[in-house]
């Protein structure tokens, strides 16, 4: 599985872009859907993510997974 690497715009943590089928399958009937939109460091909205560079998190570090609207993983 590849995935498509943002960044928060705001802290400029890297996350793991997901699909929302992906984050409801890994939620489940009763989890909670809120974090999957928000950046694992700050808690800024995924919304404002934009696309990673390729220095922006080192290599073989481990990211969030975050779903990130408009981003086809």
């Amino acid at each position: 599985m590849s995935f498509e690497e943002c960044k928060c715009q705001r802290c400029g943590r890297v996350h793991a872009a997901i699909s929302l089928a992906d984050a409801e399958e890994a939620v489940g009937e009763l989890g909670d859907m809120a974090p999957f939109f928000r950046c694992f460091g700050c808690g800024s909205t995924s919304a404002d993510f934009v696309p990673a560079g390729p220095d922006d998190a080192p290599y073989g570090c481990t990211l969030a997974v975050v779903v990130v609207p408009g981003v086809s993983p």
